[in-house]
């Protein structure tokens, strides 16, 4: 079953209760409502490791690994991404920028995750290392974060698949020092603005499909 609630003027907390009471679940679009709080996080005192959500102090249901779809863009919630996200089996899409969430980025479990929007929020700490395996992956945006560290972009070698990138405006550092012959065949817009960039990047004249290369605010010199 898919539900699509997007672009309304609901609020309040969402209505976890969904995966309880719609077992066939599978696509949840929330994008643009005025939805406020937290996750529901993990019950391990609960047979089936349930949900619990403590602000209602209610049990939600069990963990919906059967969603391959979640998007929660444009709300308001905050508080972490809950690691029981990461373990969904057959996640293919999760679209949670535009909010107000914190913490580091969870590590993703599912190979099948396709797209990957985390732009416009509060996350700190590395890029997770899941990430850089996830070959299916073809939507990726972690932009307008507290991202930081230094980041190899050979690390997105195995990225074949992507089409769409998005790094700018975090505390990312990326240098391309170790890119030989590196290509990303389906690249079609990457965005590396306020990356601590000091090289100019070569290897986008190794992707055939690229239209948009952003660079802007680094460190490039003539």
């Amino acid at each position: 079953m898919e539900l699509d609630l997007s672009y309304n003027s609901f609020g309040g907390q969402i209505p976890w209760s969904l995966f309880l009471n719609l077992e066939s679940l599978v696509y949840l679009n929330l994008d643009l409502n005025n939805y406020v709080g937290q996750f529901p996080e993990v019950d391990s005192n609960s047979t089936g490791m349930a949900l619990y959500d403590f602000s209602k102090q209610q049990l939600v249901g069990p963990i919906p690994r059967h969603l391959t779809d979640l998007y929660l863009y444009g709300n308001q919630l905050n508080g972490t991404i809950p690691s029981w996200l990461g373990s969904l089996p057959s996640l293919e899409g999760l679209g949670l920028g535009s909010n107000q969430l914190s913490g580091n980025i969870i590590e993703f479990q599912s190979r099948s995750l396709s797209l990957l929007l985390l732009s416009d929020n509060n996350l700190h700490g590395l890029i997770p290392r899941s990430i850089f395996e996830l070959e299916n992956l073809m939507d990726l945006g972690l932009s307008h974060n507290n991202l930081s560290g230094t980041v190899e972009f050979e690390k997105f070698s195995k990225l074949q698949s992507i089409s769409y990138l998005d790094l700018s405006f975090n505390h990312l550092s990326l240098s391309f020092n170790h890119l030989s012959n590196n290509s990303w065949p389906q690249l079609y817009s990457l965005a590396l603005s306020s990356c601590n960039i000091s090289e100019f990047p070569y290897f986008p004249r190794a992707s055939p499909n690229l239209k948009s290369l952003n660079l802007r605010s680094n460190k490039l010199q003539a």
